[in-house]
């Protein structure tokens, strides 16, 4: 018996960590007193008030910023807490919420507009710093270097 419990003890506590993290926000009733909320401040007062949350920010897109900065910090959290072995999951997940910022700012970069991102993976910081800066053509070399088979057309119609 004891035998067939000895690969999960080393997951106990990373799991527990989990569990108490947790999503507040998934229950109907608690959803339903964020939408009540009659002000900004009433809506951060709310959300500070369940679990660990820290939220900041005088605009949706502040506040927005904020919550992901707060998860960005848990999956961090959660990272440290794990076995080295599985320290690249958590690495693959935060690049994989990056994807989507990934290809919005290179949609405002083709399209010469400028986007303000937080990138949360290293690789991705050092992707936007590059491709700020860079010319429109020089954007497949550059995703290119970091392993990305990106195909872009430089002059939509």
């Amino acid at each position: 018996m004891v035998y067939r419990s000895v690969p999960y003890i080393r997951f106990a506590y990373p799991t527990a960590k989990v569990e108490s993290i947790g999503n507040p926000f998934i229950a109907e009733k608690t959803l339903n007193q964020l939408l009540e909320a009659k002000s900004i401040n009433s809506f951060k007062t709310l959300v500070n008030s369940y679990k660990d949350f820290n939220v900041d920010g005088e605009n949706a897109e502040d506040i927005q910023r904020s919550l992901d900065l707060n998860m960005i910090n848990s999956v961090e959290t959660l990272k440290e807490e794990s076995p080295k072995s599985l320290r690249e999951f958590y690495d693959r997940f935060v690049e994989f919420l990056d994807s989507y910022n990934l290809k919005n700012f290179l949609k405002a970069k083709v399209k010469g507009l400028d986007l303000d991102i937080i990138p949360f993976s290293r690789d991705f910081r050092r992707i936007v710093d590059l491709i700020k800066t860079a010319d429109k053509e020089d954007i497949p070399k550059i995703l290119g270097e970091f392993g990305l088979d990106i195909s872009i057309d430089t002059d939509p119609i």
